[in-house]
């Protein structure tokens, strides 16, 4: 006989392995908008400007979305597919600010090199601040990775005045 929440968890994990590539794709597909496309109404050509490496079902998809003209809603479905891939456990989010807006490539750079650092459940949240002048911090729980250049003028300050 099995445990009690064995069933539970071998049903989650198919879940997760399911999710997982739509969640992937349309992350993708969301930053390749965000980065170029979103201005385009025609679905032929918005299929054009989506990378070719979208799963053919996620490319159906905001084809059928931009056919409906409801492509706005894309964020909220990515939140309600992590919302429901992350159920029942803490996921780590990294928190990542930068003085621009990052790149699809400068983002997905970043990504790989965390997931590969903190595992494949990683999730991230993107933010716009001057104020860091240049380069990119990155929050996960209570770690801190600041490599702006704001950071290390001062931590260049905090030596001279120590010194």
């Amino acid at each position: 006989m099995s445990a009690p929440g064995v069933s539970s968890n071998y049903a989650r994990a198919i879940l997760k392995e399911a999710l997982s590539p739509w969640l992937e794709s349309l992350r993708t597909a969301q930053r390749s908008l965000r980065d170029g496309a979103s201005g385009e109404a025609d679905p032929a050509k918005l299929a054009l400007a989506l990378p070719a490496t979208l799963r053919p079902e996620a490319r159906r998809f905001i084809r059928l979305r931009a056919r409906e003209d409801d492509l706005d809603r894309l964020p909220d479905i990515i939140r309600e597919l992590e919302s429901v891939y992350t159920e029942g456990r803490e996921t780590p989010v990294a928190q990542v600010t930068a003085a621009v807006e990052m790149t699809s490539t400068e983002r997905e750079a970043l990504e790989t090199t965390l997931r590969q650092r903190f595992g494949q459940d990683l999730l991230f949240e993107y933010a716009v601040d001057p104020a860091v002048i240049g380069g990119v911090r990155v929050r996960i729980g209570d770690l801190v990775i600041d490599g702006t250049v704001a950071g290390r003028l001062d931590a260049m300050r905090e030596r001279m005045v120590g010194a």
